[in-house]
């Protein structure tokens, strides 16, 4: 039988190892947490947006990192997504869909895709196993359909929202004649088509609409057959290379002519293979698109101001970096890090109802409309301090400031600069300081016909300028 002095100090000695054992790995009492897992799809290969995904995933797992560390927050979960690679190609995002559903545990919702359509197609059977769906980067216009995608949010603006500034512009410099030429995927027809039916309610005539599949350049002569001035394109960046290639060629540019690109292209998008996919150098493109427009939401908010993580814009960006420093900032990445925000903070509010029905989040399955109504409705009416600005969501869209961009090429010097602001909720363009001069080529406003007035601004309350 053991001395009880030496018993005293072998439980003694136990308790200390148990201590410093618990102590070295403190981390791992967060298994005590029950985890939340959300379905991640994120093309991180064999595509043009593999780099700014990677981006993606790692604005998304800090914003997990400070989530899972607050106890205000679903303090008895740990919120995980489980990310899968789409490869930018919907079959295989349906098939990720599948296995996500068929494969323990339960997904309490969905977090991506990033292309539009691969959105769609997701969306439109996701809602049958009542799966909540965020994505921080499809812009189509067709996803604004709540009938279609009732499920269905994002922290990036739709295209609808962007062709409201665009009409706004127009109204702004008296262009009342305006072309469109788009590519015939849906998620460019259906923008294209959102702003022929505005542009014609507000009496712009629409003097060409151009759709195409894999030639444009057999399109934009006809452009140029009816004087169009004013462009609009619809299409992914190669195709838009081989427009505006075709356009130099035709001698279809200079300060008589503008044009509207879409404001999510990558940086030096209009160089990246050019050369293997146009007969246009470098130099002959860049007459082009010189001056050229372009909408994007705002993707940092003022660097003063903190958001909801406790971070500022400014410390985010820092964090960023030292969170993984070898991965490509994407230009939209803040969307990526609020959309996590904003589906937790749906997640904890439904979580705070569930219980007062003696119901918590773990007893989700996908037969369980109640709690996905509940998700839905926590982001319905959330608000918000993201690192991207006031986020909030109307029937699944964004509500957000709109940054009114311009190319401007100079000697030794190529960059998109901000010349405006769309203010979404005061429905007013923004010109002046702190933004840049508006870059007119011939030094003056282009009109798109000899007998207009160089620049009669209509409906001037939706324009406001500061010095």
């Amino acid at each position: 039988m053991a001395k009880p002095s030496l018993l005293i100090n072998a439980i003694a000695i136990f308790y200390i190892i148990t201590v410093v054992i618990l102590a070295r790995h403190k981390h791992k009492c967060l298994s005590l947490k029950q985890p939340i897992v959300v379905a991640g799809m994120q093309p991180v290969s064999d595509n043009f947006v593999a780099q700014a995904s990677r981006g993606y995933i790692v604005a998304a797992n800090m914003a997990l990192r400070e989530i899972n560390a607050r106890e205000d927050i679903l303090k008895d979960y740990e919120l995980m997504i489980e990310f899968k690679d789409t490869k930018l190609f919907c079959p295989l995002a349906m098939k990720h869909l599948y296995d996500y559903i068929n494969q323990p545990p339960v997904k309490i919702a969905i977090y991506g895709p990033v292309s539009s359509i691969c959105c769609e197609s997701v969306s439109s059977v996701a809602k049958y196993w009542n799966l909540v769906q965020i994505s921080n980067a499809a812009t189509s216009a067709t996803l604004s359909d709540r009938q279609l995608y009732p499920y269905f949010y994002r922290t990036a603006l739709s295209d609808v929202a962007y062709n409201v500034v665009r009409q706004q512009l127009f109204q702004m410099f008296n262009w009342n004649k305006v072309a469109i030429i788009y590519q015939t995927l849906s998620l460019f027809q259906a923008s294209a088509a959102d702003l022929e039916n505005n542009l014609k309610e507000d009496n712009v005539t629409v003097v060409a609409s151009e759709a195409f599949a894999q030639n444009p350049e057999r399109h934009v002569p006809l452009l140029k057959a009816q004087d169009a001035r004013i462009i609009v394109v619809y299409a992914y960046p190669d195709m838009t290379q081989k427009i505006l290639c075709t356009a130099y060629h035709l001698n279809y540019y200079g300060p008589n002519y503008v044009w509207f690109l879409l404001g999510w292209y990558f940086d030096n998008w209009w160089s990246n293979g050019l050369e293997t996919n146009t007969n246009c150098t470098r130099e002959q493109m860049l007459k082009v698109i010189d001056g050229y427009f372009a909408v994007l939401g705002v993707q940092l908010g003022f660097d003063n101001i903190t958001s909801i993580s406790g971070l500022t814009p400014k410390r985010y960006l820092e964090e960023y970096v030292k969170f993984h420093p070898d991965h490509y900032l994407a230009s939209v990445h803040t969307w990526a890090y609020d959309a996590v925000w904003s589906l937790a903070l749906a997640l904890n509010n439904t979580e705070n109802i569930l219980k007062r029905m003696d119901r918590n989040l773990t007893q989700f399955h996908y037969g369980d409309n109640v709690t996905r109504q509940l998700i839905m409705e926590s982001l319905n009416n959330l608000s918000f301090q993201g690192i991207s600005g006031p986020v909030s969501f109307n029937y699944g869209e964004r509500v957000a400031d709109i940054k009114i961009l311009q190319m401007i090429t100079q000697i030794n010097t190529v960059n998109t600069v901000q010349v405006g602001l769309y203010d979404s909720h005061r429905d007013e363009l923004k010109f002046g300081s702190p933004y840049r001069s508006i870059h007119w080529r011939g030094r003056k406003v282009v009109i798109t016909s000899p007998s207009e007035s160089l620049l009669c601004l209509k409906n001037t309350k939706h324009f406001y300028y500061t010095s």
